[in-house]
């Protein structure tokens, strides 16, 4: 642990003169001089682990007692009374008493000189050490300032950015949102069409793809089960026969014409009226719905 001085002025409780503290910390002990004018410098001496005797009177550990104690004699706490009296040196916080040093004065011109040249040089050092640390801090807070600044014009560009970016996300989902309106009307006008709008023709039927869509294919293979089934009934009756037969020559004129044909059969209408029945069990424009 390398030494340190520090230097206070401080009022002296016992007739309210202003004494000048020297104190140098060392690893093992604690050297004072006091100063006071029209009257000899004293100064003492006192260890480390003599000073921190007191820590557990204040509920503290040595360590935080010895960093209470700097803060006390380098006059930072304003709390702290210090008395001089009949070479006893001792410092007070309210009625506490916080530490003792005994003193002795300072007869010896030579040794007082000596004295004087230890305390300045190392007062003249960390006079340096603040003053370099000084100019060091106006250089940081130059470049802190430097800073700032440069980070307000980044704040400001990214959100210039952001407004840009939001600018073009929302021209680009307006977009979106027209296509996908656009794109729903044809699907409800697509889903309007009716089943007897299609081609009736057999060779448009097959190029339905079906077997992309099931539920298409599923209700047209049972339309085609169902009208298979109603035509071998006609089959199997009586005029069935017939029946079956006009009604195939009439599709296939319906090839070669634009015009519809109308079945009249007075003698099968009821067996024709079973077929539609059949055929309309299921909606013909759910065979084309999504």
């Amino acid at each position: 642990m390398c030494s340190s001085v520090t230097s206070c002025n401080i009022k002296n409780e016992v007739d309210n003169k202003i004494m000048i503290l020297n104190v140098e910390w060392n690893e093992n002990d604690v050297k004072i001089l006091i100063m006071r004018h029209g009257e000899l410098p004293v100064r003492g001496q006192v260890t480390v682990a003599k000073l921190v005797e007191a820590a557990e009177n204040f509920n503290k550990t040595k360590s935080e007692y010895h960093e209470d104690i700097k803060e006390e004699l380098c006059g930072k706490n304003l709390e702290i009374q210090f008395f001089l009296k009949e070479n006893l040196f001792m410092w007070k916080k309210k009625i506490w008493t916080r530490g003792k040093i005994v003193c002795q004065a300072v007869v010896d011109t030579v040794e007082l000189s000596n004295l004087l040249i230890d305390f300045i040089g190392k007062n003249c050092a960390n006079q340096k050490a603040i003053t370099s640390t000084e100019k060091e801090n106006k250089k940081l807070k130059k470049k802190l300032e430097k800073m700032e600044k440069s980070m307000d014009k980044m704040v400001k560009v990214k959100n210039s950015i952001e407004d840009e970016l939001l600018k073009r996300f929302l021209i680009l989902l307006n977009s979106k949102k027209s296509r996908i309106r656009a794109l729903r009307d044809q699907l409800k006008e697509y889903t309007k069409d009716s089943i007897f709008e299609k081609s009736t023709d057999e060779s448009d039927v097959e190029c339905i793809d079906v077997d992309s869509q099931p539920s298409k294919r599923l209700k047209v293979d049972t339309i085609s089960k169902n009208y298979d089934e109603a035509s071998t009934q006609l089959i199997n009756s009586t005029n069935g026969l017939s029946i079956f037969n006009n009604i195939t020559r009439a599709i296939e004129d319906t090839h070669e014409s634009d015009d519809s044909f109308e079945l009249k059969f007075e003698e099968t209408q009821n067996h024709t009226k079973n077929i539609l029945n059949i055929v309309d069990e299921d909606p013909e424009e759910d065979i084309f719905s999504s």
